[in-house]
């Protein structure tokens, strides 16, 4: 027979299960645009495992083929760097995390020295032009910008410093490395920038690109300029796959 506890227990987790369905229903009819994105993703999961593409939140995808000796680039990683931890944790890859934020670069100078050398930070922007450039941090908010269009910045206190930018030609004579097996970009609105006069060879050194696209928070950005880059990287050779619209993987077959 069941104890009063086990009792006690299963009645807790069933109250906790509709508890965050309760909470989950009152977004969605806050902001419907997450009910829309997750129907998506359940409608398309499918096709991801058909083509060995893997997914692991909150909006990351890649195909197989990565294992240790992978050297991946985490441009925009942020100050917990949740990408390169979860590459480098589960196939012991080297990741490059990239990042012009200041207030991101001690705990990611931590995370370098902790890492066991699996993990290099350099404190960079990625843009369409290398040298000095003008960024924006955002005090409330984890990401910053190279735009000072991003809704973010109407709505938070920022300041802005010059950073140093990188192309993403260059990159891999930054890193030392010929080959990239994956690059992701979270860029916040850069992106379009960045590869709208991209070249074959822009892109010779990289198998896979993640670029999670901004055209929600960018003036004078769509859906319709997300798709513009999409289709112009596919002319370059590249597949692509998205779950939702916004986070797109590039592949090469």
């Amino acid at each position: 027979m069941e104890s009063l506890s086990q009792k006690f227990s299963q009645r807790s987790d069933i109250i906790g299960r509709l508890y965050r369905r309760a909470v989950k229903i009152k977004l969605y009819f806050k902001y419907p645009d997450s009910f829309v994105r997750d129907i998506k993703m359940l409608l398309r999961k499918p096709g991801a495992r058909r083509l060995g593409i893997s997914y692991h939140p909150p909006n990351f995808i890649y195909c197989s083929g990565i294992h240790k000796e992978s050297i991946i680039v985490d441009v925009g990683c942020g100050f917990e760097a949740d990408f390169s931890r979860h590459m480098i944790e589960k196939f012991g890859v080297t990741a490059y995390g990239i990042d012009p934020t200041e207030k991101h670069r001690q705990p990611l100078r931590q995370l370098q020295s902790s890492s066991g050398g699996k993990f290099i930070y350099l404190q960079n922007a990625v843009s369409s032009k290398s040298g000095e450039l003008l960024f924006y941090e955002i005090a409330n908010r984890e990401s910053g910008s190279l735009l000072a269009e991003h809704v973010n910045f109407m709505q938070d206190e920022t300041i802005s410093y010059m950073v140093k930018s990188i192309t993403l030609k260059e990159i891999p004579d930054k890193i030392d490395h010929v080959q990239i097996d994956l690059i992701k970009l979270d860029i916040e609105g850069a992106e379009y920038d960045l590869f709208s006069h991209i070249k074959n060879e822009d892109l010779a050194a990289y198998k896979q690109i993640y670029i999670e696209f901004h055209h929600n928070s960018i003036k004078d950005k769509s859906i319709a300029d997300t798709r513009r880059i999409v289709t112009s990287l596919c002319t370059l050779g590249f597949k692509s796959f998205t779950l939702d619209d916004i986070n797109y993987l590039f592949y090469r077959e």
